[in-house]
């Protein structure tokens, strides 16, 4: 039997979970509601605000109207329509878009809001600004690159791309090579589709570094930066001091693929590097040519097993006539006097008769 006092902390317990049950159920249908109200005036908002804006970009007289009709949270609804705007006009000319978020104050609120707390704010203000292209933002987008938080970084590079400025996209050379792999390719798009050539800064980078990693992204990004020029700026590097580096460059020769990148490939077969010749003949058997056949067969006689076994997997790649070539007995002499196996008849004794 329990006491009374049991049963009034019973009692108790079970009006204070009532009571719990009851907050949770009201806050939740408070934020139902305040949410519901929140989209209608956001929807309302937008009705009345989207022609005024589009009047505003077509005729720059309109544009006091729109000011008259803007409240406090309005700035926000209107970036979010400009920026909509400025990604269906993205190849074509945006200067009315920036014009008027430049004279709502909207580009320098998104300026300030690259060293927002957020990283969300951070990185939404990295997008529109590159949306818009703004140069003037390119200083703080640089010193985005070093952010905590990679998102962040990867917006702030894709910016400085969209924005097409020469000074913005050599910054961005250094960080070939970075240790986070989305970083690294983000850049190497970045520098092939920037429309800047900066072939010559990145030669001068590729000269400088000895990171394996930075050759390679370096060498990427010098076949796409300027394709025209990729295969002369490719070859000046097949004689550097450094062995990866010129493995590199028949990797990115191979790549590229034309006759004179297969030339320079034959070329490399007489490297110093047993390396760097594995890699030209590589190189000759994806590109399959078969004026390289001779090339990749004499390779078959290096010092060095492995260069061996490269010429050979690359005559295989060649197909039939590799094939061939590689089934082909060695070049030499063919009329090598071959020892006599079969013991020669003993001379006999003469006077003797056979039985």
């Amino acid at each position: 039997m329990l006491s009374s006092a049991s049963y009034t902390w019973i009692a108790a317990l079970a009006l204070g979970t009532l009571v719990f049950l009851a907050a949770l159920l009201a806050f939740i249908l408070i934020q139902r509601v305040v949410g519901v109200a929140v989209t209608r005036y956001v929807e309302r908002r937008q009705r009345l605000l989207l022609p005024l804006v589009l009047r505003s970009l077509a005729d720059p007289e309109a544009l006091p109207r729109l000011e008259r009709e803007l409240r406090l949270f309005d700035h926000a609804l209107v970036l979010d329509m400009l920026m909509h705007l400025a990604i269906d006009v993205r190849e074509e000319d945006g200067t009315d878009i920036v014009r008027l978020c430049g004279r709502l104050g909207l580009l320098e609120r998104e300026i300030h809001c690259l060293s927002a707390l957020r990283s969300r704010a951070r990185r939404r203000a990295a997008a529109n600004l590159g949306l818009l292209r703004q140069a003037s933002a390119i200083a703080t987008l640089l010193e985005l690159l070093e952010d905590r938080n990679t998102n962040v970084r990867l917006a702030a590079i894709d910016a400085l791309a969209d924005i097409r400025c020469h000074q913005g996209l050599v910054a961005l050379i250094p960080w070939l090579g970075d240790e986070e792999p989305a970083v690294d390719w983000r850049v190497q798009e970045a520098l092939s589709r920037g429309g800047c050539d900066v072939g010559p800064q990145v030669i001068r980078f590729l000269s400088r570094t000895q990171d394996p990693r930075a050759q390679a992204a370096a060498v990427h990004v010098l076949r796409w930066v300027n394709p025209e020029k990729a295969v002369v700026r490719l070859c000046a590097f097949a004689r550097d001091p450094s062995p990866t580096l010129r493995i590199q460059v028949a990797r990115g020769l191979a790549a590229i693929g034309t006759e004179r990148c297969a030339a320079a490939l034959h070329d490399m077969l007489s490297d110093a590097s047993p390396d760097v010749r594995a890699a030209a003949l590589q190189g000759l058997g994806a590109l399959g040519r078969a004026a390289s056949v001779g090339g990749v067969r004499a390779a078959l006689a290096d010092e060095s097993r492995s260069v061996r076994s490269q010429a050979a997997r690359s005559l295989v790649d060649f197909g039939h006539v590799g094939i061939a070539a590689l089934l082909r007995p060695p070049a030499g002499p063919r009329n090598r006097t071959r020892p006599n196996l079969v013991p020669e008849a003993v001379p006999r004794p003469a006077g003797r008769s056979t039985a």
